[in-house]
């Protein structure tokens, strides 16, 4: 192959990334993997790289900073991207290795995705007294999304007993200490969505990162439980914390795990054919509307042969119009008074 990408590469520019696949185009059509680089989400993300190479600055307005992909069998899989453009810092988190026999993650990713079982975290002592949870001044957190966050990372480089949220942070704070004033943008799809929420959760409680923390994620799962819910919401109600999670109607994904879980953040429900639903959560529900609504968000409900948890490229294409008069997630968060119950 020539025009490899340096893994060691301080600075990755759009360039960078487009010109290897361009100059490989016909190892790459023979490849296992060739769907990864020529499917259609592949080329609509692929065009939206081109789009921004082409937007000033000689394809250097957008590029990325870190990537976490030494380990990416054992650990989360992570990349920074500085975009100049719109003056943001996002860190995008990879979801569930679809690949099994590659060696990239899929087993660990799967044992991660289905540790159910909740683990408590303290609140930081700013937010204790404030927040109206019952758990005792805790959250209570998906084990195996929490495991990833906080489990010492497998870089050889770090000092012992550095956390994955202390080596996103470090990385962070160098990126904000080089472009003061842009804003801190966490996403994903699925697994990615689902550690774009809970980083964002961190990164919102620490005073140090300037405010809000911005979440726009994809097909999410459950992240934790009503008091994790009560401190989203209280800081969202401080400009600490800004979220938005885009879903498929019946995708299963989104409705695990289901008991003792809640979804946090606005929820754009993006159907196939109909208008799209904007919902923020709310507490003083009625009976019917919590039976509704738990009969909605329940496993069974959302089971659908022709299911899948990866086209939200084509839902978004569809609803482009309503998607764009929702207006910023700013202004979502002004006017979340008129959206329905979640």
């Amino acid at each position: 192959m020539k025009d490899k990408i340096e893994p060691d590469k301080e600075t990755w520019y759009i360039k960078d990334i487009l010109n290897p696949v361009g100059g490989n185009k016909i190892f790459l059509k023979t490849h296992r993997f060739k769907d990864n680089f020529f499917g259609p989400e592949a080329q609509a993300n692929f065009q939206v790289l081109q789009s921004w190479a082409n937007e000033g600055d000689d394809g250097k307005s957008v590029f990325v900073t870190h990537v976490n992909v030494q380990e990416m069998e054992k650990e989360a899989v992570y990349a920074f991207v500085v975009d100049k453009i719109h003056e943001r810092i996002i860190i995008a988190f990879r979801g569930t290795d679809p690949n099994i026999f590659a060696g990239t993650g899929f087993m660990d990713n799967i044992r991660t995705d289905t540790k159910f079982i909740k683990v408590g975290e303290e609140l930081p002592e700013s937010l204790k007294g404030k927040v109206n949870n019952v758990g005792d001044d805790k959250i209570w957190l998906h084990r195996g999304f929490y495991d990833y966050l906080n489990n010492e990372t497998k870089d050889k480089t770090d000092t012992k007993g550095t956390k994955l949220r202390d080596q996103i942070m470090t990385y962070l704070k160098e990126d904000i200490k080089e472009h003061p004033g842009f804003t801190v943008c966490t996403t994903g799809h699925s697994l990615g969505a689902a550690l774009s929420t809970l980083e964002a959760y961190y990164l919102a409680i620490d005073d140090e990162i300037p405010s809000p923390v911005v979440n726009v994620n994809f097909e999410s799962p459950r992240v934790g439980n009503s008091d994790f819910l009560n401190t989203c919401r209280y800081l969202e109600g401080h400009n600490k914390l800004q979220i938005c999670r885009y879903v498929n109607d019946n995708d299963l994904i989104t409705t695990v795990p289901w008991l003792g879980y809640d979804h946090v953040g606005f929820e754009v429900r993006m159907p196939k054919k109909d208008k799209i639903e904007v919902m923020y959560p709310r507490t003083n529900l009625s009976f019917f509307e919590r039976m509704r609504l738990g009969w909605r968000n329940s496993i069974v409900a959302n089971i659908d042969l022709s299911y899948d948890h990866s086209d939200y490229f084509e839902r978004m294409k569809t609803h482009e119009k309503a998607l764009t008069e929702l207006g910023t997630l700013t202004d979502m968060y002004k006017n979340k008074e008129l959206t329905g119950p979640l």
